[in-house]
This record gives C-alpha cells, structure tokens and sequence, in this order.
C-alpha cells in the first residue's frame, strides 16, 4: 500500500491512545454503568469488554484504523480531523504519565496546610 509508513512518532500516539482508551473503560467513573452490565453478561464481547489485556488489540485497531485508514481516502483539512481524537487520548495519557512522575515534585502547595503549618 502506498504511503502507508508507520514511524516511532506514530507508533508512540498510537500505543499511547491506546492505553488511555482502556484506562477510562476500566477505570473512568463515566463508564461505570456501562462495565456493570457488560460485567453481568456472559460471551466473547463480554470478556473482551471485562479484560484489558484481551480488549487491547482491538483498541489498537480502532486508533489505528483512525491514523491510517484516514490517511487515503479523507483530504488534509478533514484528515485532521479525523486524526485529532486520538491525539487528544495521546496526549492526554502523555500529561497525565508526566503527573504521575512529576507530582511529587512541583505540585501546587495547598493553602490551608501552608496556614495550618505556620502555626
């Protein structure tokens, strides 16, 4: 297939949206009611949906489908467009791995402790 190149900078987006897709199902309070019913439900979209490790190539694909298949059928501006979810879940995965990193470090002092403290 012509043009379809995949580079690191697209492989980081790609794994990066991906984990983040499966870290709100599995863990994002607006998909609580959603998990419950699939989690009383039985059959292969079910343990798909109640395991990360098993719906995890199929979030890859969705990202990637996204990425690419955008690439040679939709023009530049509507490309964008299609491809700015998924960099959103990318960076927003990349901030809050540098918040988990970092938090100890330069999180914002709290004023009641900083009063509580002086005296």
């Amino acid at each position: 297939m012509a043009g379809f190149g995949c580079d690191v900078s697209d492989l980081l987006v790609l794994g990066l949206a991906t984990n983040y897709m499966l870290e709100a199902w599995r863990h994002g309070r607006i998909f609580v009611v959603l998990r419950a019913r699939w989690q009383a439900r039985s059959g292969f979209v079910a343990d798909l949906l109640n395991c990360s490790f098993c719906l995890s190539p199929y979030a890859a694909l969705l990202c990637a489908a996204v990425w690419y298949l955008g690439a040679g059928f939709l023009p530049y501006p509507w490309l964008i467009a299609a491809r700015l979810p998924v960099l959103a879940l990318a960076v927003a995965r990349l901030a809050n791995l540098i918040n988990d990193v970092a938090h100890r470090y330069c999180r914002t002092p709290n004023r009641e402790s900083e009063t509580s403290d002086e005296n």
